[in-house]
C-alpha cells in the first residue's frame, strides 16, 4: 500500500511542469505522508500539500517542503 501511494504521489509531481523541476521527496506509513525538499515559493509548497492530500490513500501529510526562491 505505502509503494501504490508513493507511486501515486511520484506521477502527481512528474505530471507538473513546475513540480517536476524541483527536490521533493515522500515518505509513506501507513497512509501518513511526509513531504520533503524544497520549492521555490509559497504557492509551490501548497499545491504539494494539496495535491499530496488529495491522492488516494493519503490519511494525513506533513508538509516539510522548505522555500528556497531561485537565483
Amino acid at each position: 500500500m505505502n509503494q501504490q501511494v508513493l507511486g501515486n504521489l511520484d506521477r502527481i509531481i512528474d505530471n507538473d511542469p513546475t513540480l517536476k523541476q524541483r527536490d521533493i521527496n515522500f515518505e509513506v506509513t501507513n497512509g501518513m505522508v511526509a513531504i520533503k525538499g524544497e520549492v521555490r515559493n509559497a504557492d509551490e509548497k501548497n499545491r504539494v500539500g494539496d495535491m499530496t492530500k488529495a491522492a488516494p490513500g493519503v490519511k494525513d501529510v506533513a508538509n516539510g517542503l522548505q522555500i528556497e526562491p531561485g537565483q
